[in-house]
């Protein structure tokens, strides 16, 4: 019992650290640095700042690319990160936007050889670049 209380104290102190780190970040940082933070976020596999920075329309919007052109489920697909990637799909984010290098975010988490969470991609709508194309074409 002594050690459940302990974990939902540290779960509450991290959440209340992410929020406070938000909130310092939010107020000073204009939007291309928000989507820097939103990145960092991204592939630290923080969560709690995820859901921060989009609460308060950090970094644009879900459409946002970064300078190679990587979407937010690029990125997230790249950390294979299952929770992170179940957020972004739950946005309804676009699920095969391709990035700078023509590749979908179900093309970057099966080069990363993120195999598990590919076949949870693919389950939820995500596409391989040539399937794209073909449909694109048809």
């Amino acid at each position: 019992l002594k050690a459940t209380y302990k974990s939902v104290a540290e779960s509450r102190d991290s959440k209340l650290e992410s929020v406070a780190w938000a909130t310092d970040k939010l107020s000073v940082y204009g939007v291309s640095q928000k989507l820097e933070l939103l990145k960092g976020a991204i592939l630290a596999g923080d969560l709690n700042k995820v859901r921060l920075l989009m609460e308060n329309h950090a970094g644009g919007k879900l459409s946002a690319k970064d300078q190679n052109g990587d979407s937010l489920l690029h990125l997230a697909a790249e950390t294979g990160d299952l929770g992170m990637v179940i957020f972004f799909v739950s946005k309804f984010c676009a699920l095969n936007n391709m990035n700078g290098e023509g590749k979908t975010p179900l093309d970057v988490a099966t080069a990363a050889g993120h195999d598990e969470l590919a076949k949870y991609m693919e389950a939820v709508g995500c596409r391989k670049t040539q399937k794209v194309q073909k449909t694109i074409l048809v």
